[in-house]
This record gives structure tokens, sequence and C-alpha cells, in this order.
């Protein structure tokens, strides 16, 4: 009897996830209210069940494909010149709508603090914030998390930008975007992706990293640091409780870079630019020490 319990219950459940798995799947990049690059061929992606047929509809052209081996699935659609915003709808064993999509020019702006200060922290932010009513640039927050491999997706959405939603936005690529959407009179999506005091190892992928005897003192540090963890780890630990039984006077003790910190080399990368690197874009904007903001122009597909 039970064991007829149990398998009936295994055949329910696996039921349910081939029924969720065969449904068509959209990253966060791809969800309502996003911005698409104007005047080049934009590629739509996602999962689904392996061999299933999925067709992308926007502003009257149709792409179809079939997912791969593995549930993969990408389309390309033509380049799109600008116009009122559309709605984008994918169709495989579900059909999803994408509402509000515009066409514009998009940008990612990464680095350090300059490029993660908020535009609450700027001058005169509260005239700023009460003024950024602006519904045709659109804002990709990407979330500060590290990986030791890469994903595919993260836990953020679109927004349009309101007063609300640019609080905590990055000023210099708030600022940039909208000093370009005025200036070209176009819509403007602008992806923050930022981490401030991180080195640049942690922004660079494994492949780049390893085998580029340029940027072997890199892996050697931190090869270095991971044997020195379980020492600092103790004393880290130590001195984090004498400060708490103080009473939490002075600076409080500083964690030792070890498994997961955001020093380590490619963890940013992994988790914070691969789930972008197929979304079509414009260009990067980043920001170094004491340097104003550059901004590469060139319509490409985030670079692995």
């Amino acid at each position: 009897m039970i064991t007829r319990i149990a398998t009936t219950l295994f055949t329910v459940l696996l039921g349910l996830g081939g029924s969720a798995f065969a449904d068509v799947q959209l990253p966060g990049i791809i969800s309502d209210h996003m911005l698409l690059q104007r005047d080049a061929p934009v590629r739509v992606f996602g999962k689904a069940q392996p061999g299933e047929a999925v067709t992308v509809t926007f502003r009257g052209q149709a792409a179809r494909t079939v997912t791969d081996p593995i549930g993969r699935w990408e389309v390309w659609l033509k380049p799109q010149a600008l116009g009122p915003a559309a709605s984008m709808t994918i169709q495989g064993a579900n059909t999803i709508t994408i509402t509000d999509v515009l066409v514009g020019d998009v940008w990612i702006g990464s680095g350090q603090s300059n490029m993660q200060w908020a535009v609450r922290q700027s001058d005169n932010a509260d005239a700023e914030i009460a003024a950024a009513t602006f519904p045709q640039i659109r804002l990709f927050y990407v979330p500060r998390k590290t990986s030791p491999s890469p994903v595919e997706d993260v836990d953020a959405r679109w927004v349009v930008c309101t007063p609300e939603s640019v609080k905590e936005f990055s000023a210099v690529l708030y600022f940039f975007g909208r000093q370009m959407h005025q200036d070209l009179k176009a819509p403007m999506g602008l992806i923050h992706s930022s981490w401030g005091g991180t080195p640049i190892a942690s922004w660079i992928s494994g492949p780049s990293l390893v085998g580029n005897p340029h940027l072997e003192p890199f892996l050697s540090f931190w090869q270095n640091a991971i044997l020195q963890f379980p020492v600092a780890q103790s004393r880290y630990e130590v001195a984090q409780k004498k400060w708490e039984a103080e009473g939490s006077q002075g600076a409080r003790p500083g964690a030792p870079m070890g498994p997961g910190h955001a020093h380590e080399p490619t963890t940013l990368y992994n988790a914070m630019i691969a789930p972008l690197i197929n979304y079509t874009i414009k260009g990067a904007c980043g920001t170094r020490e004491k340097q104003k903001p550059v901004a590469r122009k060139e319509t490409s597909t985030v670079k692995r």
C-alpha cells in the first residue's frame, strides 16, 4: 500500500514537473517595460521543453525557432526603428505577452563606487528625484551578488523611470541616460550592474582570466588569500566577539577575503554580467576613480 502511494505521488510530481518545464520561460531581462536596441538585429531568448517550437511576435514581425536538446532557444528580430510602445508575444506550449516594449538605445553602466553612487546621494537629490518622470527611460538594476560559476538569470525586471524607481539607481548612469534621451529624442534603456570597491578581476570571465600571463597576478593574489583564510577567519571571529562585548564601540572588524567574497576573481562576472551577455545593447558606460565617465558607442551584445 505504502509503495503504491509513493509510486502514485512520484508519478504526479513527475507529471507536474514535466508540465512546468514545458512552459516557455523568460529571463528577467526580457520583461514588461523592456527597451530593445534600435537599428540592429535583436536577440530574444529563453527556455522551454527540448524540441519545442517557439514563436516571437513583435510589431507584426514573427520569428520562429525550436529549442535545443537542453531546452534553450533564441530568435533574432530584424532591426526596428523608433516608434510607440508595443507588446511582444512569445508562444510555445504556453503564451507570454510582454507589455509596454519600447525601441531606442540600450546602455550598460558598470564599475565601482562612482557608478554605484545612487541618485538619492547626489547634489540636489530631492529636486532631481522629483523631476525624474521619464516614461521613455527604462531602468534595470542588477542585484549585487556573487557566484562561483556563470548563472543564466538575475532577480530583476525593467521598470519605468519615475521619482520612486530612480532613487537607488546609479546617478552617473541615470544622468548620462537622461542627457542622451534629451539630446537624441530617443528612448533609453539603462542597465546598472556595479559594486563599489571591487577589483577588475571580479568582473572578468574565467576563460579570459585563466591562461593570460598579464592577469596571472590576480589569481596568485587570490590563491594566497584562500591559503590565509582559515587563520584570518579565526582572528576575525575573535575580534568580532570582542567588539560586540565592548558594546560595538569603534570600527567594526572587517571580514577577511574568502570563498564567496566580492573580490574573488570572476564571481561578479558570473553573477552580474553573464546573465546579460545575450541582450543586444548600444554600448557600455563605465567610471574610473577621479576621471569622467567614459562611454563606448557600439551596437553589440555584451562580450564574454
